[in-house]
């Protein structure tokens, strides 16, 4: 049962992806309220699936896209901002294209992790200046979720710290031996 319910609230966060991206389509910034409580309930959704799922006595059957749909909802989030006018069109195409071929080069999730923390800052900035009447809530429920994530923030940031690290020390020892041996370093 509990697998269930947190493979239920994985596939939450795809559908109010498409709700946001409707949102901004649709509505623009008349919907900007709603859109912010809806994200949070996709967070809030996250942050219980996770427990839910490590709880079960069975695997989910979602938690494998797990990252991938966090990063879609981290992008509709992105996508409605942009949508309603906060961001030009043009930085969010070439920050997107910029992160693809990025991850993609590099094949690591915490690059991924990297390019997502921007768009979270830029969409926060975006409710803190536009909506005031939900800082509170805002503030109250990231502060909520430190809380009941504070165990897994422990280690999950020195792991990103690591990966990060260990991709750094392999761009180095490739242009190192790209230069020892005379090659011109690999072009993204």
């Amino acid at each position: 049962m509990l697998a269930w319910i947190a493979d239920l609230l994985t596939f939450s966060r795809v559908i109010i992806s498409i709700w946001l991206i409707w949102l901004g389509v649709t509505q623009g910034t008349r919907a900007l309220p709603q859109a912010v409580i809806i994200t949070l309930l996709a967070w809030v959704g996250d942050s219980l699936d996770g427990w839910l799922a490590r709880h079960a006595r069975r695997p989910t059957r979602l938690g494998k896209y797990d990252f991938p749909i966090d990063v879609l909802l981290t992008w509709s989030t992105l996508t409605y901002v942009t949508l309603c006018g906060f961001l030009p069109m043009w930085l969010t195409a070439l920050y997107t294209l910029l992160a693809g071929i990025t991850v993609a080069a590099l094949q690591r999730k915490a690059i991924m992790v990297l390019f997502m923390r921007p768009i979270d800052l830029t969409c926060g900035m975006v409710v803190l200046t536009e909506v005031p009447g939900v800082r509170w809530v805002v503030a109250v429920t990231l502060a909520g979720l430190a809380v009941a994530q504070r165990r897994r923030l422990r280690d999950r940031i020195p792991r990103w710290v690591r990966e990060m690290k260990e991709t750094l020390s392999s761009l180095q020892q490739r242009g190192t031996r790209d230069a020892e041996n005379g090659t011109t370093p690999t072009k993204f």
